[in-house]
């Protein structure tokens, strides 16, 4: 019996060494699990590394909605850091996300395991609003979500469409308002010549007087038609921008309860601009900002030079140099909704407004190759920004006044494609006792300046159509007759 079994030295050694081999094992097992930690590790570390390089968010979301991984990207964006955030749930997170047309994409994604792709706004705690573009995919354990931040390249396209529609407009309203143009300087110059008129009663003197005064209105509107059509002619020089400014905020605000502060570089940028539509446009800028004001207040404008660069975009504007001008009042701010379009045509929340002052007014600033903006909250104030390209010219040498006499002798040359108001013009200069010669366009009035000029009778004064619908304009002409002497 004895040989037959194991005697219990046997056993005992046949389990030591069964436990030798057990362990031997189990030690190559917890090495290669330890290889493969050490391996998932390094790739994990790898690929964090390039997740973190890139520009877009990327999340992976588990099946209960946690979130599992965040890049870098995805910090910036949710404006949390990602420790904060790993292994919460987005519902606990972004409470009311449940409710959203965002979330109810990657619901699909999640539970009909099909990739999305869509452009999504998301509503931010502060109230803004971002729009993003959303990737979604299927992942083992849940879903990724790769996302990039558009709001930018949304507003820069709405404003492409937008330049595109209003110069489409501008044609237009150009050509009408050059046409009405001509109408009210036909009426008015022969109100004028009525007016002059030998023996006219004062009541009859009155009538004209009002006619002259509603023309004058009429031509104001139709000037700033023109400055938005792409037709409305500017006359340009090298402005200093800071005195421009003083001058035309407290014009606007003479008499009122508004009180202006003004912050000026002391070496601030000249700027190549028409200082009529410049001026308008701080003018209607000051007006809007004491309306916004009704008790009174401060309004602070600002002026200084800022560059633009690859790093600091601005709006649309080229990399460069230009003057800064802003205007910030303490009024009751604009609602979100209306910030957006205030810039419209026709849009206004003001009673008896024709909502067309701030278009024009970003109409002038997009014409000198500059950029308006605004920022404002509710119950805030605003603040209306724009800029203006640096001018590389000279200020203009200061002119003196000539006093208060009017010699009226002289030869005046008059171009004018509109007969009735080419006419009209000379009779009221004759009557005024000049001398005058009528031309129809700018090749007549090169060719009567260059024989006046030879046989030595030379024009003292010439006046000048700057937009004719043929031919060669007033600035041209202009340019063309400095060569003739």
């Amino acid at each position: 019996m004895n040989d037959q079994r194991k005697t219990k030295a046997q056993l005992i050694q046949e389990i030591s060494g069964l436990r030798q081999r057990l362990d031997l094992a189990k030690g190559d097992g917890d090495r290669e699990h330890k290889q493969c930690n050490e391996a998932r590790d390094y790739a994990m570390e790898k690929y964090q590394l390039v997740f973190d390089d890139m520009l877009e968010s990327c999340q992976v979301i588990g099946f209960d909605w946690d979130y599992l991984y965040l890049n870098r990207a995805a910090a910036i964006q949710n404006g949390v850091p990602n420790k904060d955030i790993l292994g919460k749930l987005m519902t606990h997170m972004w409470p009311g996300i449940e409710d959203t047309e965002g979330f109810a994409l990657l619901r699909r994604c999640m539970e009909e395991r099909v990739p999305i792709s869509s452009d999504i706004q998301f509503v931010l705690e502060d109230g803004s609003s971002r729009w993003f573009e959303v990737n979604a995919q299927p992942a083992p354990e849940g879903i990724l979500v790769r996302s990039i931040d558009i709001t930018e390249r949304r507003r820069l396209k709405q404003e492409l469409q937008k330049s595109q529609k209003l110069e489409s407009i501008g044609l237009l309203t150009g050509g009408l308002a050059h046409e009405f143009n001509n109408a009210l300087a036909t009426i008015q110059l022969q109100t004028s010549v009525a007016t002059l008129m030998d023996d006219v009663p004062n009541p009859v003197l009155e009538t004209l007087k009002g006619i002259e005064r509603s023309v004058e209105d009429a031509k104001s509107i139709t000037q700033k038609m023109l400055a938005f059509s792409k037709g409305g002619a500017q006359v340009r020089a090298t402005t200093d921008i800071g005195a421009l400014i003083r001058e035309s905020v407290q014009s606007a605000l003479s008499g009122t309860n508004t009180t202006p502060t003004f912050d000026v570089d002391a070496g601030l940028h000249t700027s190549e601009v028409d200082p009529n539509q410049i001026s308008q446009v701080v003018n209607n800028l000051a007006i809007n900002a004491h309306h916004a004001m009704p008790e009174g207040g401060e309004i602070k404008i600002a002026a200084n030079n800022i560059s633009v660069t690859s790093r600091n975009q601005v709006g649309t504007l080229k990399p460069g140099e230009y003057v800064m001008v802003s205007l910030e009042d303490q009024g009751h701010g604009i609602e979100p909704a209306d910030l957006a379009k205030i810039f419209d045509p026709y849009f206004t929340t003001k009673e008896r407004a024709s909502g067309l002052g701030l278009f024009f007014c970003s109409c002038i600033i997009d014409k000198h190759d500059g950029w308006m903006t605004a920022e404002s909250q509710d119950g805030k104030g605003s603040v209306f920004t724009f800029y203006l390209p640096k001018s590389h010219g000279t200020l203009p040498e200061s002119t003196k006044s000539v006093g208060p006499n009017i010699i009226r002798t002289g030869n005046i040359l008059i171009m004018d494609d509109e007969p009735v108001l080419r006419v009209t013009l000379a009779l009221l200069l004759n009557k005024m006792g000049y001398t005058t010669t009528a031309s129809a366009d700018g090749e007549e009035a090169i060719q009567a300046y260059s024989e006046a000029y030879k046989a030595g009778t030379p024009f003292d004064v010439v006046i000048l159509d700057l937009i004719l619908p043929k031919g060669i304009g007033g600035a041209e002409t202009f340019k063309r007759l400095k060569k003739t002497t």
